[in-house]
C-alpha cells in the first residue's frame, strides 16, 4: 500500500537477465522466500520502480537511480521460482530484473522506505502521537537533518551524518494515525525525509579561496537540484 501524493511509472515488465555479482551488487535485498514469483517479489517492492528476483527464492529491489544493466547481459536466469516453477526467477548471481507499476512520492524532500531493525537503529526516537503524520514529525524534528515515520505513530529524528539507507529497503505499508490518506513507515520500517535546508546567505567565493569543493555544472540548475 502506497497512499502518499505520487507520480506513476509505467508497467513496461521484464527489462531482462542481467548479471549481478557479489562484489557490485545492483539492488537491495529485499526478502528470501520459499514461496517466491515474480508478483510475490512486485509486491515486496511496491514502493521501489524496479524489483529481481534470483536463485529462485530471492527478491530485490532498485530506487530510480540503480544501474541493472552495470555488469552486463546475462543468460543464466534460468532457475525457477520456488513459488511456482512454471516461472523464472533470476539465477546464480543473475537477476529477472522488471519495471514495477509502483507510486512514488512528489515530495522532493522524501528519500525513501529503509528497515530499521531493532538491533540496528538509523535514527533516534524523538516521539510518539495519535496525531503522527509527516508534518507533524519534521516539526518535532527540526533541529535534526532528517527524520522519519514509523509503525504509525512513530517520530524519529536523524543527524546529518545518519545512515539511513544501511540496512536495505523496507516495507512501509502503515497509515498515519493522524491522516489515514498518508504513510507512516510499517514495522521496523521507516519513512524517510530529508528537511528543508535554511538560506544562510550570498557571500564572496575568489577562486584562489574557494569555500567548497566543485561538484557540478548544469544549465537546468536549481537549488533543489544542487541537494
Amino acid at each position: 500500500m502506497s497512499i502518499r501524493q505520487h507520480e506513476v511509472y509505467n508497467d513496461t515488465d521484464s527489462l531482462g537477465c542481467f548479471y549481478d555479482p557479489a562484489d557490485n551488487r545492483i539492488f537491495w535485498l529485499a526478502t528470501s522466500s520459499d514461496d517466491m514469483t515474480k508478483a510475490v517479489c512486485s509486491d515486496h517492492c511496491s514502493a521501489y520502480p524496479y524489483y529481481g528476483t534470483q536463485y529462485s527464492v530471492e527478491c530485490w529491489c532498485g530506487d530510480e537511480n540503480a544501474d541493472y544493466d552495470a555488469n552486463g547481459a546475462s543468460n543464466e536466469c534460468v532457475m525457477p521460482c520456488a513459488g511456482d516453477a512454471s516461472e523464472t526467477c533470476g539465477g546464480s548471481y543473475s537477476m529477472s530484473v522488471y519495471q514495477n507499476e509502483v507510486e512514488i512520492p512528489v515530495d522532493p524532500a522524501y528519500r525513501g522506505c529503509y528497515s530499521d531493525p531493532g538491533t540496528n537503529r538509523v535514527f533516534v526516537q524523538d516521539d510518539s502521537s495519535d496525531e503522527m503524520t509527516a508534518e507533524v514529525c519534521a516539526a518535532q524534528c527540526d533541529e535534526s537533518a532528517f527524520y522519519g515515520t514509523q509503525y504509525s505513530r512513530e517520530c524519529w529524528c536523524g543527524d546529518i551524518n545518519a545512515q539511513y539507507s544501511v540496512n536495505g529497503v523496507g516495507v512501509c505499508d502503515m497509515p498515519c494515525s493522524g491522516n489515514s490518506e498518508e504513510s507512516c513507515g510499517g514495522s521496523y520500517s521507516m519513512d524517510v525525509y530529508a528537511q528543508d535546508p535554511a538560506y544562510l546567505g550570498c557571500f564572496s567565493d575568489p577562486a584562489d579561496g574557494r569555500m567548497f569543493v566543485w561538484e557540478s555544472s548544469n544549465t537546468a540548475m536549481t537549488a533543489e537540484a544542487s541537494r
